[in-house]
């Protein structure tokens, strides 16, 4: 079999995408100490792509310029994703303490508008009244998962982090986009990764070793699938995004809310407005699907 094939990529980013949102949310229910939960995870996902670099080789699916005259890119690339990372991966933390996984999942694809932004921005990349039109029936999608009679403020200040983070989450996705032109997916994720770790763990300040320690013997299942699915699902992404258009691997992963929104309701028990979640979940996935044959 092909692994460079796209779409086996994007079916593991999709895979991938889904046990990290509900394991953000079976570790973050209850918990307090966001910056500890986040940290740990990066560094286990640092752990996770070591041994990925020495089965593949590192320059696998690195199909770029080579060697460049501006060797400072690619660095400026990383730390770029990685600031950007430190920021949606925080945000992410702190709004699953109010927001189910399943409802995460699906405002975040407002992700896909910034992304549309972005990459007619910054890569040009065409944006088409088929992809406006699509982009609309997403943020619908969103609205219909998340509409409860009587929603608490807490819920709605954590629904607001989640939009915020979305736009984090599409600049991570072009500044990747122009780092994998000019170094190997696998390096850049692991280079990536290691930044966000240490950007976290600065993030925590005092008794940093402490806390990572304390919120590991509080959660360590929940910590492990995480940290997995955070470096698997970064790996594949980067993989696409070093074959695909920005503005077609974002909305692709994007179908990742449906087994997000179903998973949540049987493995974790959000039932509340499942019917509603489902609804928003397809539409979001029908305005993916617009973006991504557009």
């Amino acid at each position: 079999m092909d692994l460079l094939i796209p779409a086996l990529w994007l079916g593991i980013g999709i895979l991938a995408s889904t046990a990290w949102n509900l394991s953000l949310r079976k570790v973050m229910k209850g918990e307090k100490d966001e910056a500890a939960a986040s940290t740990v995870t990066q560094i286990l996902s640092v752990i996770v792509v070591v041994p990925l670099i020495l089965i593949f080789g590192q320059n696998f699916a690195f199909q770029g310029l080579g060697n460049s005259s501006q060797e400072f890119v690619p660095w400026i690339a990383i730390l770029a994703a990685a600031a950007f990372t430190v920021v949606f991966t925080f945000l992410s933390f702190r709004a699953s303490k109010e927001v189910e996984a399943s409802e995460r999942a699906i405002v975040s694809r407002v992700n896909i508008f910034w992304a549309l932004l972005f990459a007619s921005v910054f890569l040009s990349e065409t944006v088409s009244l088929q992809k406006i039109g699509a982009v609309i029936l997403i943020f619908a999608a969103s609205s219909i998962s998340i509409y409860r009679p009587g929603v608490t403020k807490l819920k709605i200040e954590g629904l607001q982090l989640v939009v915020i983070a979305s736009a984090f989450s599409a600049a991570i996705g072009i500044s990747s986009k122009f780092g994998v032109g000019l170094m190997p997916p696998l390096v850049f994720a692991l280079a990536k990764a290691a930044v966000v770790a240490f950007g976290l763990y600065l993030l925590i300040g005092k008794n940093a070793i402490a806390r990572c320690a304390a919120i590991w013997k509080r959660k360590p299942a929940g910590l492990l699938v995480n940290g997995i699915a955070c470096a698997v699902f970064d790996i594949s992404v980067i993989v696409a995004y070093a074959l695909l258009p920005a503005s077609v691997v974002i909305p692709v992963l994007s179908t990742a809310v449906v087994l997000t929104a179903i998973a949540g309701g049987i493995l974790l028990g959000e039932k509340e407005g499942w019917l509603q979640k489902i609804v928003g979940a397809v539409l979001a996935v029908i305005g993916a699907m617009l973006i991504s044959g557009a």
